[in-house]
This record gives C-alpha cells, sequence and structure tokens, in this order.
C-alpha cells in the first residue's frame, strides 16, 4: 500500500516536470510583477536582491528581460540581434531605393518627399516580424522599451536615410 502511493508520487513529479526546453514561454505577466518591475528603480539595493533572484530561478524570460531591461543590462544576445537586423534593414533600404529624406524650403515638396520616405521604409520595416507593427496607416507605435534592440537598428536605419539637415535638430 505504501509503495503504490509512494510509486503514485513519483510517477505524478516525473510527469509534471519536464524539460525546459518543451515548457512553453509565458506570454505575459501578471500585474503584481508588472508593478514590481514598475517600482524597481524605487527598492532599496537589498530588496532589489530578491527580484533579481528569482527571475533567474524561474524559466519566465518575459520576466528575465523585463526586469533586466529596467536594470539597464544588454546582453551579448541582444547586441547581435540589433547588428543583425539593422544590417538586413540598410541592405533592403538599399536594394529598394529608399531615397534620402531632404530638407526643402518648399512645404509642398517636403510633404510629398516625406510621404514617399516614410512609405518606402513602413514595406521594409513590415518585413521584419520585431518591427512589422511599427509604422501604421496613420500613426507610428513606439516600442516598449526605447532602449530594445529593435529601436536602436531602426534608429540606425532612420539615421542612414535622413540628411545631416534632421540629424542635427
Amino acid at each position: 500500500m505504501f509503495q503504490e502511493e509512494l510509486g503514485k508520487k513519483v510517477d505524478f513529479v516525473n510527469e509534471t516536470q519536464t524539460d525546459s526546453t518543451t515548457v512553453p514561454l509565458p506570454t505575459n505577466l501578471t500585474s503584481p510583477v508588472k508593478s514590481l518591475i514598475a517600482n524597481f528603480d524605487s527598492l532599496s539595493d537589498t530588496t532589489k536582491k530578491a527580484p533579481k533572484s528569482v527571475a533567474l530561478s524561474l524559466n519566465n524570460y518575459e520576466f528575465q528581460r523585463e526586469l533586466f531591461s529596467k536594470m539597464g543590462l544588454v546582453t551579448q544576445d541582444d547586441t547581435s540581434k540589433q547588428a543583425k537586423l539593422a544590417k538586413e534593414l540598410i541592405k533592403l533600404a538599399n536594394t529598394y531605393n529608399v531615397p534620402e529624406l531632404k530638407f526643402s524650403e518648399q512645404a509642398s515638396k517636403h510633404r510629398l518627399a516625406y510621404t514617399a520616405w516614410i512609405t518606402k521604409l513602413k514595406t521594409i520595416l513590415s518585413m521584419f516580424p520585431s518591427t512589422m507593427n511599427l509604422i501604421g496607416y496613420d500613426f507610428i507605435n513606439p516600442f516598449p522599451d526605447a532602449n530594445c534592440f529593435q529601436n536602436k537598428a531602426v534608429f540606425l536605419l532612420i539615421g542612414s536615410k535622413v540628411d545631416a539637415y534632421f540629424l542635427k535638430k
């Protein structure tokens, strides 16, 4: 009797413990975790250690990414992703002949040049899953994190396709 119960418990534990590669990644954070991340800067140094250790011990990659981005930590993986994305964006911009956005004293010329420029950029940005929703029909969706690698790659793209006049502003 005791061995049967023990065997059932061992089977249950073996069934519930799976390899971390087969566990689906979480898609959203709970509101207490969001508030913890939002108020992370106001915590003392000793209380900041607890969320760090919990984030590392759990396989909640979204929690880790949000917490570490709040802490200002950038991984080598993000740097390589940024370089690869920027390279691909700029290469496609050159392939699709995205013109350099130049300043014009005439407002009608300036509007026409901007419309053509943003339309071509929208086409290129929609080719990548990480930037496809950045520019909508009549709006721009900013990235939630201004320091994310996608934002930095798009900044490099725009910097390569605008006149020096806009870079000074």
